[in-house]
């Protein structure tokens, strides 16, 4: 007989830990979030994303400019921190801003200030503060470079899940009365 077993690792890594190079700021168990150690420094948006392109840090070469929901994100998990331990510029004023790569228009990025937690509309030109963010696969199973969501992927089944990369068996069908997985006595 084949007998076919998977083992799940869970992984144990906090808000706040190191983990990969940066600060993890989220951690769903299918993906980590993590943040640099440090500001890239401060400069006009145009300029960030050139030189996220390029940028290296802790052995690392992925990192990205954080998108508007994910610097909002990195606000509320890790800029919150009274005593600033993160190292975010808390202090107000320009340096405070921080670039999202979220476009508004043409002229306009999305940026958060943490000094407070504003976040709007920033035009392009002016100089502000950079954290880039990696995204780490926590739960690639098959090892296929894919983070792996398991669940049913049988799109006949009423237990489908669309989101599912890795088939787990679960797969059901309705029963005569209409429920799913049912014994056919309700």
């Amino acid at each position: 007989a084949l007998v076919f077993s998977m083992s799940l690792a869970v992984n144990a890594q906090q808000i706040g830990d190191i983990f990969e190079g940066g600060y993890v700021f989220q951690n769903d168990g299918v993906t980590v979030l993590v943040a640099d150690l440090d500001d890239i420094g401060v400069m006009d948006w145009y300029d960030a994303i050139d030189t996220v392109e390029v940028y290296t840090a802790s052995g690392y070469s992925d990192w990205y400019l954080p998108n508007k929901d994910e610097l909002i994100l990195l606000y509320n998990t890790l800029g919150q921190d009274s005593e600033n331990i993160f190292g975010f510029n808390i202090a107000g004023g320009t340096t405070s801003w921080y670039w999202s790569s979220t476009e508004q228009n043409s002229s306009t990025t999305y940026g958060t200030q943490f000094s407070n937690g504003n976040s709007w509309g920033v035009g392009k030109d002016s100089e502000r503060s950079i954290r880039v963010i990696r995204s780490i696969c926590v739960n690639d199973l098959n090892a296929d470079g894919v983070c792996d969501i398991i669940g049913c992927m049988d799109e006949t089944a009423c237990n489908f899940d669309d989101l599912a990369t890795l088939d787990n068996g679960s797969c059901a069908n309705f029963d005569e009365c209409g429920v799913c997985n049912g014994d056919n006595s309700s």
